[in-house]
């Protein structure tokens, strides 16, 4: 089981981040990814897997070098 161990600080900025809708740092603005983009992105990273296997059987059955 996996544990995520954080100090006052970091739950602080964290709650403030989601009220906010994100928070400013060195690198710019910091914006916490919702539960139902994390969703899309894995369904459309699995989709284009899917896709890509499916392209790299048709072409392995349908290369002409191979079929004699």
């Amino acid at each position: 089981m996996w544990r995520l161990v954080v100090n006052d600080m970091s739950l602080e900025l964290i709650e403030r981040a989601k009220k906010e809708g994100g928070y400013r740092s060195q690198a710019g603005l910091i914006r916490i990814t919702s539960d139902m983009q994390l969703a899309i992105f894995a369904n459309v990273l699995g989709v284009s897997l899917f896709l890509l296997v499916l392209l790299s059987h048709y072409v392995a059955v349908n290369n002409p070098k191979q079929q004699e």
